[in-house]
């Protein structure tokens, strides 16, 4: 007998990482035009990503026991609305401390879907089969991490610095419904 894969379980959650890694490396990119956008330097700028980092990193620990208390799929779901939101929120900063604020509620909702994700994709995979789905997780968040930057720099090129987070949100509102 076959093991049974729950693949819509683990397509939403390599969809987590992808975001994860999309969101982190097109942001990179658009630095400069992110500096000039809100009239500041790229010190500036640079705490939005510590913010973002700090939150995603430090927080990940934390939604995975959560996630263990109160379920994964809620602590995932939660994350995909929180990146979503943040995102949106993000695109329509007026100002550098907004927009470090902003990205440090998705790096916390990054650490929702990042944490509940890799769990949700062990438990969607046969059993024996953790290194695969670990290794599934890890190809899918470096996806997003090689295809951020020409995103970012066609994003650059052709839209406004802006686009750069509004492009998370169909992504997001794809997970949200996929999660639900």
């Amino acid at each position: 007998m076959t093991a049974r894969i729950e693949w819509l379980v683990l397509a939403n959650a390599m969809l987590g990482n992808f975001l994860a890694g999309v969101s982190t490396r097109t942001f990179l990119i658009g630095l400069p035009s992110v500096a000039d956008g809100l009239a500041t330097d790229i010190l500036g700028v640079s705490w939005a990503i510590i913010s973002f980092q700090l939150a995603s990193i430090s927080l990940s620990i934390v939604f995975g026991r959560l996630g263990d208390i109160y379920g994964r799929h809620q602590i995932y779901g939660l994350g995909f609305l929180t990146i979503t939101a943040s995102a949106a929120l993000c695109g329509i900063a007026q100002n550098v401390y907004q927009l470090i604020a902003f990205r440090f509620l998705q790096g916390v909702g990054s650490a929702m879907t990042q944490s509940a994700g890799r769990a949700l994709a062990i438990e969607a995979m046969p059993e024996g089969s953790v290194g695969r789905a670990q290794g599934l997780m890890t190809m899918a968040f470096h996806s997003g991490f090689f295809v951020g930057p020409p995103l970012g720099g066609f994003i650059i090129d052709h839209l406004n610095w802006r686009w750069i987070f509004f492009l998370i949100v169909p992504i997001g509102v794809a997970g949200i419904i996929l999660t639900s």
